[in-house]
């Protein structure tokens, strides 16, 4: 399964926020997404913007160093995704995120798991990027990736300009595909829990909170409306 690249709009450059790994090799560099982060930081097509501390681990705020690197990485994106990806599935999956689909959303993610993951994907940090990658690079939505809003870092905000909607999106593994209910439950709990939707209440007029758990190839959803 080739990896899907996401990345945060942010004006004319995007950037990602990565937990520094010194440590990164050919062998190990699509065992985690943050992997392929590290190894174009360290060939420097990705600069340091700014650099904290979280849980003991050095953490990267990267960006491209200029606006050609950005475009060849841009374009490479867009055919990756292309080419991967049915386009029409990919947009009836935004919409039906947008409206809290629930049925929609779990059918629609299997179907494309079905056709790109392999064996050796089921981690809950592939699922988070490939979730991130459906959203990245849509004209009128902005999408962040473990940036803070509310008390820590959500998996994926994203917010729809034109309509002013938004949505938190949290992943999580199932071992099996009876704990897929709990575990999307257990996804939108720690959105209420950590206020995930704080931030975006304040610039939409909806939010939509969207648990969802992945065991192999299937995906179910949770979806619930932010409310005051």
């Amino acid at each position: 399964m080739p990896f899907i690249p996401t990345l945060e709009e942010d004006g004319d450059f995007w950037h990602h926020t990565v937990k520094y790994d010194s440590n990164v090799s050919y062998g190990t560099l699509f065992d985690y997404a943050e992997n392929f982060w590290m190894l174009l930081y360290f060939a420097g097509y990705l600069t340091e913007c700014a650099a904290a501390e979280s849980a003991g681990r050095k953490v990267l705020n990267l960006r491209f160093p200029n606006l050609e690197v950005k475009q060849v990485f841009a374009d490479l994106i867009d055919h990756i995704n292309l080419k991967l990806l049915p386009q029409g599935t990919v947009n009836d999956v935004i919409d039906a995120c947008f409206a809290g689909d629930s049925s929609r959303i779990s059918s629609l993610l299997s179907e494309l798991l079905l056709s790109v993951i392999s064996y050796f994907d089921y981690q809950e940090p592939f699922y988070h990027a490939f979730v991130c990658g459906l959203f990245s690079g849509r004209a009128g939505i902005k999408v962040k990736s473990n940036l803070e809003q509310g008390l820590v870092r959500p998996d994926i905000a994203a917010e729809r300009q034109r309509t002013r909607q938004g949505l938190i999106i949290e992943c999580r593994y199932a071992a099996a595909p009876a704990d897929l209910e709990d575990r999307a439950e257990a996804a939108l709990a720690q959105i209420d829990k950590l206020q995930y939707g704080a931030e975006l209440s304040q610039r939409c007029r909806q939010v939509m909170k969207i648990g969802l758990a992945f065991c192999s190839k299937r995906c179910l959803a949770k979806c619930r409306l932010q409310t005051a």
